[in-house]
Parts: C-alpha cells; sequence; structure tokens
C-alpha cells in the first residue's frame, strides 16, 4: 500500500498542521453576574465588593461621573480581552465628565455616595410610589453582610448535619 504525502483534496495541509490553542485561551469567559442578583442569592462575599471598590477606582481615575447608577447595571465577569475577574458599568446613563478641581479620592467618595434606588414605598390616595434610596456603599456593605448571615433552613441543615443547636 503506497500513501501520498500530497495534502488531501479534503482538507488543506494548513489546517491539518495547526497547533491548538491551550485550554485556558479556548475556554469562554465566564457568563458574567449582575451584583444584585449576587446580592439577593446571598452570594456576594467580600472579594467580589473589592472588585466593585477597583472599578470604581477606575471610573473616578477616567475622569467619568455616571448621571444614574443601579445595582443591577453593575456586573462582575471576564471578557475575551480580559480574562481576570473584574466589575463593570454595563449602563451608566449619561456619563458625563467631572470638574477639573476635583480630585480622585472626591471623585470616588462622590461615587460610594450616589443613591441607589432599593425599591419603592406604595403611594396612597392615588399618589405616586415613591423611590427608596440609599447610597451605594451602604447597599454594597448590606450585601457583604447578608450573604454572611444564614437563613433558618441553612441554619436547620448544619445543626441536622453536624448535631450543632440551632440559634
Amino acid at each position: 500500500m503506497q500513501f501520498s504525502t500530497k495534502p488531501s483534496r479534503w482538507r488543506s495541509a494548513s489546517k491539518r498542521l495547526k497547533p491548538r490553542k491551550a485550554a485556558h485561551l479556548r475556554r469562554p469567559p465566564q457568563r458574567p453576574l449582575k451584583v444584585e442578583q449576587l446580592i439577593r442569592d446571598r452570594r456576594f462575599d467580600p472579594e467580589e465588593k473589592t472588585l466593585v471598590d477597583e472599578m470604581l477606582d477606575r471610573v473616578s481615575a477616567a475622569g467619568i461621573f455616571p448621571a444614574e447608577m443601579k445595582v443591577s447595571n453593575i456586573m462582575i465577569g471576564s471578557t475575551r480581552s480580559d480574562p481576570r475577574r473584574s466589575a463593570y458599568i454595563v449602563d451608566g446613563g449619561n456619563l458625563r465628565p467631572i470638574e477639573k478641581g476635583m480630585s480622585n479620592a472626591e471623585i470616588r467618595d462622590a461615587l460610594r455616595d450616589l443613591p441607589v434606588m432599593v425599591g419603592f414605598t406604595p403611594g396612597v390616595d392615588r399618589q405616586p410610589a415613591e423611590p427608596i434610596l440609599e447610597p451605594l456603599d451602604i447597599v454594597l456593605r448590606k450585601g457583604v453582610v447578608r450573604s454572611r448571615a444564614k437563613t433558618f433552613l441553612q441554619r436547620l441543615g448544619s445543626a441536622i448535619l453536624y448535631s450543632e443547636p440551632v440559634s
């Protein structure tokens, strides 16, 4: 039996001899997670808060200020160009430049104190509902505290599995 040294007419030689990419480069980036969903699911750890703080540092260094900020518009994930996990503002509304007289620390503090809508108070007698606003930093701190706290079912499950008293 004779083998031909010519490339197959069905596959080109360049496709056959092309080296495969490393596994970490072929992997698609992780699906981004909304900070609001992480807080609701009690998975917002101090590591994620650090990522959001780093994002606020990047925004203050860029000299821009989002007109409106929502916790649901902050996402944590990676991109194909940057495989590291980091936080991003997905929809910042109107981005406006910051006055030249402010330092990065003042800008960062203003971003942390930016009011974020966390709910509504019901309207009475055909009055419109009023939004409940809290500073972004307080919402993030509450999210970290909430993720540390155990629900009743988690405490009950740990008591059954590990024979701990239910508190």
